[in-house]
């Protein structure tokens, strides 16, 4: 079975890359910010560039806050990308303290500056950790593989969850996590050539 993939529109996502990346594995895919229509995905990608406070305002405003919330409580896989990955947080404070979908506990804080850092982190960075190969996602990709991150504010969870890390000047952070059926990446996957479009694969293989 193809599986039918639901990109969700809240209006600050990086729609076109993801979307070419996503054609280039399946036809069978959609754009929208209907929450009905994304419920009839098999799957989703939730993509996002932008702040914290505008992301989830723009997802109140569109019903899209409570239908994430549904999705994932029907055990179909998401992927949170960048944006994304933040809004289902407990809680960010770019543009001040503000809730986020609370799907996994924890908050987004904005990166200080260490060792010459340089914010937004942007660029190549290697993605590691115990948990790799126990995120379905990451099937197949090997230790300290690249992948392309643009970010200024990063995920501190405050529960177990499945992590992977990447390296801000000396300090591990969050690059990537895995929630039971929500996947969540800091990089961007439609970004990252031949191991991105290897991450898009393995979550489409997962659907049912």
């Amino acid at each position: 079975m193809t599986p039918k993939i639901g990109i969700v529109d809240f209006g600050v996502g990086n729609l076109f890359s993801v979307d070419n990346a996503v054609k280039t594995l399946t036809k069978d895919r959609f754009i929208s910010s209907n929450p009905e229509k994304l419920m009839s995905a098999d799957c989703i990608i939730f993509p996002g560039v932008g702040s914290f406070a505008d992301g989830m305002s723009r997802m109140r405003s569109q019903g899209l806050d409570t239908f994430m919330k549904d999705f994932f409580e029907s055990g179909k896989p998401i992927l949170g990308i960048c944006l994304g990955m933040h809004l289902m947080f407990s809680e960010g404070d770019e543009g001040g303290e503000n809730k986020g979908l609370g799907l996994i506990k924890g908050r987004i804080e904005k990166l200080k500056h260490r060792n010459n850092s340089r914010i937004p982190h942007i660029g190549w960075n290697d993605v590691y950790g115990d948990d790799l190969q126990e995120m379905e996602i990451m099937s197949g990709i090997s230790q300290h593989s690249s992948f392309y991150f643009v970010h200024s504010y990063h995920a501190i969870p405050d529960e177990k969850i499945c992590n992977v890390y990447t390296d801000f000047y000396g300090l591990s952070i969050i690059a990537g996590v895995r929630k039971n059926n929500l996947f969540a990446t800091q990089f961007h996957p439609e970004k990252s050539q031949t191991v991105g479009l290897q991450i898009l694969k393995n979550f489409f293989d997962m659907v049912n």
